[in-house]
């Protein structure tokens, strides 16, 4: 009889114990803030089932007089009732929102994820919608389950119709209009449905300064004078009719950097062209320069501009091709702070893409706050990069490297790789790399730090490249390190292009296997294997 007993509470205590376990693990700051909501998802749904095992386990009528079966039915009611209450309250402060949905049409998109999880600050979102858009009702759904994934994230849904007054109080006159605010910054998009448009208008609001990139012109760059212009079309796809702005594609040539320019702006920065060569010194509004595609030499003197802006704390972007000639004045800017560059192209028989070995692959990446996150990266037509003793008190960190199995090819006069195949032994060639200190110029007692990094390659950031893989992460995240802001979530730039897969030579390779050989040989042999043994 005690065994009895004993074994028709095993199932109880066991329920109990794995609803306490899963409860302390999401309670631990070991997990991010989904996994935990998950765990403490689990354990609610653990102590439900325990409590189903307690309620079957009970007798039907306890023995005893009628006053204490009352009492002791009243006290396990209020037990269940107790326990069921913590355990709604624990799974609404920590929501968890599954999309069963084949397209996750139920689910915010990437970059509206991303923004709600990486908040490390408050931000209030305001959207003002029309009850007769089907979009906009969708919308204001999503940004209600994304409201419940973050405290940081405040979201209040106003039916302009319905409100009129309170429109006019934050000056909203058209339907869909989405009102961001954070501290004293406030950003509106008027007549959207697009929660990815929210998210990096969000990006904006938390922005607490305005920084500019100058991209450096006269010396052959593909950077037009004058403040950028971005010419839109659009492409009629089966996911452009469901999702808001999937078919904008942006214009631009193959080797321009309009790409990369729309995706800093649309993330709070300001962009414009300077030229040093009429310069007398780097403007200080400057947040970071960046040098990209030179083809002309730098005249003597020119660089300069860029060593004083560097002693005085400045952030450098530079990116060259293997066709530009260091020379003695640019180059000598460079190997003050132990960096060479041979003018040849990086070939890649191990890593690269598709059949073109001279697009190096990169998948892996050194520990940096630059590459944190990034799945691979293209370069196409990389030239090496060499890294010497370094002055004291800066540090240099290689952030992206080739295989070991790749050679440099030589460059001829003409810009163009030679016919000559090894200039040097085979080994991993770098092809980023960061600085960060004091410059060797810098006036005693100065302790501004400045940051510098080298890219042997500008067809990565490119248009025609900027969408592929981490390519347009990896180029924003470069600029983004430079100027110091690390303190807003990590959002994907937008690409503005058709989604497309890119594959290495080693998984087209074991995707032909699979497809071409594997299934049609295994389902040759099933159907030899089925009229062998019905013969």
């Amino acid at each position: 009889m005690v065994m009895s007993r004993t074994l028709s509470w095993l199932p109880i205590l066991v329920f109990a114990g794995i609803a306490l376990a899963f409860g302390s693990l999401g309670a631990s700051r070991y997990w991010d803030e989904t996994t935990a909501n998950f765990l403490f998802f689990a354990a609610w749904c653990t102590a439900i089932v325990m409590l189903f095992a307690l309620a079957m386990s009970l007798p039907l009528r306890v023995s005893g007089s009628r006053y204490r079966a009352m009492l002791l039915n009243l006290l396990l009611a209020g037990v269940a009732i107790v326990v069921a209450c913590l355990a709604n309250i624990a799974a609404f402060r920590h929501d968890v929102h599954l999309d069963l949905s084949r397209e996750g049409t139920n689910t915010p998109p990437i970059q509206f994820e991303t923004l709600v999880h990486g908040l490390k600050s408050d931000i209030s979102l305001i959207y003002f919608y029309n009850k007769a858009d089907g979009n906009a009702l969708k919308a204001k759904d999503l940004l209600t389950a994304a409201s419940r994934e973050s405290r940081y994230f405040h979201f209040n849904a106003i039916d302009l119709d319905k409100e009129p007054a309170k429109a006019r109080e934050f000056g909203v006159q058209a339907y869909n209009t989405a009102l961001l605010l954070a501290a004293d910054r406030r950003v509106v998009i008027q007549n959207t449905v697009d929660l990815v448009q929210m998210a990096y208008a969000a990006m904006r609001a938390l922005k607490e300064q305005v920084d500019v990139v100058c991209f450096v012109t006269g010396h052959g760059e593909s950077i037009p004078e004058g403040p950028p212009h971005f010419h839109y079309s659009h492409v009629e796809t089966l996911k452009g009719h469901e999702v808001p702005g999937a078919g904008d594609v942006l214009q631009g040539a193959p080797d321009g950097l309009d790409r990369l320019q729309l995706a800093l702006t649309l993330l709070g920065y300001n962009v414009k062209p300077i030229m040093p060569a009429t310069l007398t010194a780097i403007p200080q509004d400057c947040t970071v320069v960046a040098e990209i595609g030179p083809r002309g030499a730098y005249p003597p003197g020119e660089a300069s501009l860029l060593s004083r802006y560097l002693a005085r704390g400045g952030r450098l972007l530079v990116m060259i091709d293997p066709s530009f000639r260091l020379g003695s004045e640019f180059g000598g800017l460079l190997y003050r702070v132990g960096l060479t560059s041979a003018q040849a192209v990086v070939i890649d028989p191990l890593n690269h893409y598709g059949t073109d070995d001279d697009k190096v692959a990169v998948p892996y990446y050194q520990p940096h706050p630059i590459t944190n996150g990034l799945a691979m990266t293209i370069f196409p037509e990389a030239r090496p990069i060499e890294v010497g003793a370094t002055p004291a008190g800066i540090t240099a960190t290689i952030l992206a490297n080739s295989s070991k199995d790749s050679y440099l090819r030589p460059v001829g006069p003409s810009g163009t790789p030679s016919a000559d195949m090894n200039v040097a032994p085979r080994g991993p060639a770098n092809l980023a790399v960061a600085l960060e200190g004091r410059w060797p110029d810098a006036e005693p007692g100065d302790d501004r730090r400045f940051r510098l990094i080298l890219v042997g390659d500008t067809n990565f950031a490119a248009n025609a490249f900027f969408p592929y893989v981490s390519n347009g992460d990896f180029a924003v995240g470069l600029l983004r390190w430079l100027a110091d802001d690390d303190a807003r979530p990590r959002l994907k730039p937008p690409s503005f292009s058709l989604e497309q897969i890119t594959l290495t030579r080693d998984q087209m390779r074991q995707i032909f296997i699979a497809v071409e050989l594997a299934l049609p040989m295994s389902i040759g042999l099933l159907g030899g294997l089925v009229w062998w043994r019905r013969r």
